[in-house]
């Protein structure tokens, strides 16, 4: 009984868009801590706090605590490791293991090809970016506005590429003028390093290869667990999924699957599909719902430029597509479109691609969200659960409830099975996901099923560091409203911590304390 489990603190860290965790486990004999992600969004005014982070995460463990989790790599989830940051103090920090995902894993075939397609992905949003300037050079005619809103979308290009960055400095074009944004393009400052986070952090703790595990969903951690030692607590993994088919579902439209309204649902998901689908070794994976159009209208071609099409495609075949090409091609309203002229390069669709490869970028943004850890801890004593979702969307959610999770342990001399389901039903404390974004809480398979009416939110977001990149719908409005309806009152305040809340807004009690730093919530280990 010496051991028994009295309280957890959770210490969220307010430096902003950026996600900071220390957690304190408290016991008759003494403390154990566990740190979940150490990172902020480039050019936000919480960079300037993240060394003070840095010396509070030290003063408060004694430099040494018994786990570290990294969630993802994303620039605000990561970035205090780096030189730019903190890098100097924090790695004054000891700790017993290091948690990753096993998307991390790059001995893991999987987390290979993953890896790989993203990079894909990334090389032609980078492609891309140079065909925006190209274009732009082109347009004579264009106005001013097109111009500010076209570099507008390049810098909203090259800020989601931040996040997939491992270098220190990401490249920050938030204060430049279109002619410079479009000058700099050809420059190697968009190239991104692709160290791994494993990479990353080996610049901090050189044993690093003999801490770090790669954690699988679906599994779980107790005591027994080799080297781990938080007594009275169990640590389920629920994500990241193994299957692509989550990995890359970020968005529904389906009724009570998110809290989003018709109007938000604007994703070129056919061009999307149409670039994930052109690679080769995809072709097979392909589904009536992958492919962007009618299977009858696909066409291959071959070496000698000529248009073939399978043997069985039932759609029009070659002589009627060659009967309707001739025609266009000798209408006056063909002609008339491929004259040289200025008037004709505003209005051509020749490079309307282009205006794609911000969703693109945004998919391969998602994407890595998706490869989030995600945990849920539970005080074994009380069967209070903490939720660390870190920026999982929809695919990852989803992958739970679809593939209906399920634990099965021992516990004394008896069989004890936890499902999905019931640990949703019992957290206490939920960490929102992707800083309360519209895809990062579902609706009838996540947020619905926390039904416990002790319920704490904690969203980790800066809603003018996010207007600031374009992100106008963070935290997103339907969700926060259904958080306050769900959550419990303090004082008659909803229990909803935002790292940008003003004071007359914070739930201050007994439970929860806080200072411009950080909040700190207490969770006792009993009914």
């Amino acid at each position: 009984m010496a051991k028994k489990l009295k309280s957890v603190d959770i210490r969220m860290y307010r430096q902003g868009f950026g996600d900071c965790f220390l957690l304190t486990f408290r016991y008759p004999s003494g403390k154990k801590h566990l740190m979940i992600d150490f990172g902020v969004l480039k050019s936000s005014k919480g960079e300037s706090k993240m060394k003070d982070i840095a010396e509070d995460i030290l003063k408060t463990t004694q430099k040494k605590i018994d786990t570290l989790v990294v969630t993802h790599q994303h620039w605000d989830h990561y970035s205090g490791f780096t030189k730019s940051q903190a890098q100097d103090i924090i790695k004054q920090l000891s700790f017993d293991k290091l948690w990753l995902a096993w998307t991390e894993d790059f001995e893991n075939p999987q987390a290979k090809a993953l890896l790989d397609r993203r990079n894909k992905v990334k090389e032609a949003v980078k492609i891309g970016l140079k065909g925006m300037a190209e274009h732009y050079n082109k347009l004579t005619m264009a106005s001013e506005t097109q111009k500010t809103k076209f570099a507008n979308q390049l810098k909203n290009i090259v800020g989601i590429l931040n996040f997939e960055s491992g270098i220190d400095q990401p490249f920050e074009l938030s204060n430049k003028k279109p002619e410079e944004v479009f000058g700099l393009l050809g420059s190697n400052k968009i190239d991104n390093d692709d160290r791994s986070l494993v990479d990353i952090l080996k610049e901090l703790w050189s044993d690093i290869d003999q801490k770090k595990d790669f954690l699988e969903p679906n599994t779980m951690i107790d005591s027994k667990s080799q080297g781990f030692g938080l007594d009275g607590v169990r640590i389920y993994v629920l994500g990241p999924p193994s299957e692509w088919e989550y990995l890359r579902r970020n968005d529904t439209a389906a009724k009570g699957e998110l809290y989003i309204s018709s109007s938000l649902f604007d994703n070129p998901t056919s061009f999307i599909n149409s670039f994930e689908f052109s690679d080769d070794e995809r072709k097979k994976d392909w589904n009536d719902n992958d492919i962007p159009f009618e299977e009858s209208w696909i066409e291959y071609i071959v070496e000698d430029n000529k248009i073939t099409f399978e043997d069985d495609n039932k759609g029009l075949r070659g002589s009627e597509h060659k009967r309707i090409r001739n025609a266009i091609q000798s209408s006056e309203a063909f002609r008339q479109y491929n004259e040289e002229s200025e008037f004709n390069k505003l209005r051509r669709i020749d490079n309307e691609y282009l205006s794609y490869i911000e969703p693109l970028a945004l998919m391969l943004n998602s994407h890595t969200n998706n490869t989030s850890l995600v945990l849920a801890i539970e005080l074994i004593d009380s069967g209070k659960v903490l939720l660390f979702p870190g920026d999982a969307q929809y695919g990852n959610w989803l992958s739970w409830t679809d593939k209906k999770l399920e634990w099965e342990f021992k516990e004394g001399d008896k069989s004890k099975k936890v499902s999905i389901e019931e640990l949703l039903s019992r957290t206490v404390f939920y960490k929102v996901s992707h800083h309360g974004s519209h895809n990062g809480t579902p609706q009838n398979k996540g947020l619905e099923l926390m039904k416990d009416k002790s319920l704490i939110a904690a969203v980790p977001v800066d809603k003018v560091a996010a207007e600031e990149k374009n992100w106008n719908k963070i935290p997103y409005s339907n969700i926060m409203k259904r958080l306050e309806e769900k959550v419990k009152k303090i004082n008659g305040k909803p229990a909803i911590l935002r790292s940008d809340s003003k004071p007359e807004e914070i739930p201050v009690s007994t439970q929860i304390r806080v200072n411009e730093l950080y909040f700190d919530i207490k969770i006792q280990n009993r009914d």
